[in-house]
């Protein structure tokens, strides 16, 4: 009917049926998708990859740790610089992460002093960052991802690690840098800078530590996002923005009222 939509269930995350129905099958769902003419009408929203003016109607919203760890490996698989199959992802939100639906392991007595890592049979969102890392690269991508909830309310901080070809601190960061350069929601920095979710909590920045860990060879990225914002609804808004052609930050460059 020619309404614009940002959709947040996953369903319009991947361009083709054969690709949904790979999603679909990782986290057991009905492989056949109940609108399948309408794909290759979406683009998968992240503004930081994908020009969101593409979308004829339809934005899929990421999911909030895919968001995380997509932003956090895209200049490193972009620039050729990490091996695609040694990539880790280990993941750790808040509590609000899991909805609002009331439930016995969010209940606060039970999830005080305590963490815990879920889904390692099959997390939603590993297909996603699969499928956007090996759009950048020219090899297939291959994650572990562990997903943990921790005792805080809001906030995403995952560590991504990854074999490196050879490059040392200051080459990473300014591959990051550049890689960053017209995106206003990204801040990198180095890893002297200190950083924790308190950072971005209420904002819909995305704060990249970015260090080399010379004595292995291997690249090491703390990604920190607001799972409620950049993880979700600060980046729906920053994609109607463009969807509207009007300013991406527009209601977003300022720190929202949280508790």
């Amino acid at each position: 009917r020619g309404a614009k939509v940002i959709d947040y269930s996953g369903d319009f995350r991947f361009g083709t049926v054969e690709r949904y129905a790979e999603y679909a099958n990782f986290i057991g769902r009905d492989p056949v998708h109940k609108a399948p003419a309408l794909l290759n009408e979406t683009v998968y929203g992240l503004p930081e990859l994908h020009d969101i003016t593409d979308a004829q109607n339809i934005v899929g919203n990421p999911g909030c740790f895919a968001v995380s760890c997509i932003l956090g490996l895209a200049p490193a698989v972009a620039a050729g610089i990490i091996d695609p199959k040694s990539i880790i992802c280990d993941c750790k939100t808040g509590v609000s992460g899991a909805g609002k639906k009331p439930n016995a392991a969010f209940h606060y007595p039970n999830r005080y002093d305590n963490m815990n890592a879920y889904k390692l049979a099959g997390h939603q969102h590993v297909v996603e960052i699969e499928q956007e890392l090996g759009l950048l690269g020219e090899d297939d991508v291959q994650i572990t991802f562990t997903a943990q909830v921790v005792p805080v309310c809001r906030g995403i901080m995952s560590c991504l690690y990854a074999s490196l070809d050879g490059q040392d601190s200051e080459q990473v960061l300014e591959i990051y840098r550049e890689f960053n350069r017209n995106n206003p929601f990204i801040r990198v920095q180095d890893a002297g800078t200190p950083a924790s979710i308190a950072d971005i909590r209420g904002t819909n920045y995305c704060n990249l530590t970015v260090d080399v860990d010379k004595r292995n060879n291997r690249l090491r990225v703390i990604s920190h996002i607001d799972n409620l914002m950049k993880g979700q609804a600060g980046n729906a808004l920053q994609n109607m923005n463009l969807m509207f052609g009007l300013d991406s930050g527009m209601g977003l460059a300022f720190a929202g009222q949280y508790p």
